[in-house]
């Protein structure tokens, strides 16, 4: 109880179960998102934070996961704690969507970039099959933002294939994971 009243009040608690994911790239938040570009050999989160707080007055990132590639491995941060809602954040998806959704982002703009097997697996690996037991989330409520906004059809970018992580998922949640 007295943890939250240094909670900032522009976060809203997310409900107690999740019932989706939502795949974002961060060019759906920064129309020059070529700043967050994938090639760094350092995090970007905290960057992508201040510049997140200073523009748009919010206390958190608009994603509960970000992966990133740090030189040549892509690492999974914790953007928002699950405990907060991410909702107000994308007002161009559903509401009920969005706020009963894992929202996961992927640094860098993939209309530009192509994604590559370790992004998948760490996807697969680290965020999405460990949320779908977590959750029961069915791979069927997995979506992609550019499935459920017609502002941003385009995200994750014209490369991402959902094919492509479910086959990750399904290697990974069969054990062969390698």
């Amino acid at each position: 109880m007295a943890i939250e009243a240094f909670m900032p009040t522009r976060l809203f608690k997310a409900p107690r179960r999740f019932k989706y994911m939502i795949i974002h790239d961060t060019s759906c938040q920064w129309e020059n998102s070529n700043i967050f570009s994938i090639d760094k050999r350092m995090f970007q989160t905290s960057p992508m934070r201040a510049r997140f707080r200073s523009i748009k007055k919010y206390y958190e990132l608009p994603y509960h996961f970000i992966c990133e590639k740090i030189g040549e491995n892509y690492q999974t941060l914790v953007g928002r704690p699950l405990q907060y809602s991410c909702f107000l954040e994308f007002p161009d998806i559903d509401r009920h969507f969005s706020e009963y959704s894992i929202h996961i982002c992927l640094m860098g703009n993939y209309n530009i970039l192509s994604h590559t097997a370790k992004m998948y697996e760490q996807l697969a690996y680290r965020v999405i099959c460990p949320m779908m037991k977590t959750y029961r989330i069915n791979r069927s409520r997995i979506f992609l933002h550019g499935e459920l906004s017609k502002q941003h059809s385009d995200c994750p970018g014209f490369h991402f294939s959902k094919q492509a992580l479910f086959a990750y998922m399904a290697k990974y949640q069969m054990g062969t994971q390698s």
